[in-house]
């Protein structure tokens, strides 16, 4: 099993969060945030966004489940630059068809429906 790292411990995290624990194949689910030191829900955010690149944790995967499409960006491709893990999450409730393409780091939210041929690039959120 993986532990998940969501980056962003606000609305948004505490919903993608709830997709990560539907989904069922983590071992553990954290936050890393710079602005809170605990969600509106009571979780704990552990780490700073700044100590990331210092996570040597090859079982730690990361989603951006920020709203911002700049910021996010930015975050995914920081990552992504340092080699960390980055995931991907789907909905068990979402449908995606077998011949569309999603790419690292989207989030496919519950009754979002990704027909035939469609092509995501990296960080794209679909609700």
């Amino acid at each position: 099993m993986k532990k998940l790292i969501i980056i962003g411990a606000g609305m948004y995290g505490l919903l993608v969060k709830e997709i990560a624990d539907s989904m069922g194949c983590y071992e553990s689910i954290s936050f890393a945030d710079d602005n809170l030191d605990m969600t509106k829900h009571g979780d704990k955010v552990f780490l700073k966004l700044k100590d990331i690149k210092h996570l040597n944790d090859s079982s730690a995967f990361f989603i951006v489940a920020i709203g911002n499409s700049k910021v996010r960006r930015s975050i995914l491709d920081s990552l992504i630059e340092c080699g960390a893990n980055v995931e991907t999450l789907i909905s068990p409730y979402a449908y995606v068809s077998p011949s569309a393409t999603v790419g690292e780091g989207c989030i496919i939210e519950p009754m979002a429906v990704l027909n035939t041929d469609v092509v995501l690039g990296s960080g794209c959120i679909v609700s």
